[in-house]
């Protein structure tokens, strides 16, 4: 078992991330030092497995769609590409369906999709330029 020098917060978050197996994006952002992307990037490869997806305004667990918030999903991609992420990537976005009117949320629900699509393309272009690069 890994002990963790408490005086190393980078240490103790390796730690922590041993046992981890799923986060939730807009519990990781506390601010400028504390992103989702930074977050990610402390975790060992193959032992995050899965994703609540949200975006956030970095002072409330907004529940949003990403994009109508204030995360990067691109530094946040290339996060997840960077420890080789495969795990399950479940929207969290349950807040914004209450302003829609049920008349949309067909349409919502397809927007929804193409932008999980986008995510996972750039997660895809990430793997690839990694994979060339080596």
């Amino acid at each position: 078992q890994h002990q963790a020098n408490l005086n190393d917060s980078h240490t103790a978050n390796l730690k922590y991330c041993i046992d981890l197996t799923c986060i939730d994006l807009g519990h990781t952002a506390g601010g400028v030092d504390h992103t989702p992307e930074v977050f990610i990037s402390e975790i060992w490869p193959g032992v995050l497995q899965g994703l609540h997806v949200q975006d956030c305004d970095y002072m409330h667990d907004n529940h949003t769609t990403p994009f109508f918030q204030h995360l990067n999903w691109t530094e946040i991609m290339k996060a997840l590409s960077d420890i080789d992420y495969s795990g399950d990537f479940t929207y969290e976005d349950v807040n914004e369906k209450r302003y829609f009117p049920k008349e949309l949320r067909k349409s919502v629900i397809k927007y929804r999709a193409a932008v999980g699509k986008y995510l996972i393309s750039l997660f895809d272009k990430f793997q690839e330029e990694k994979h060339a690069n080596n």
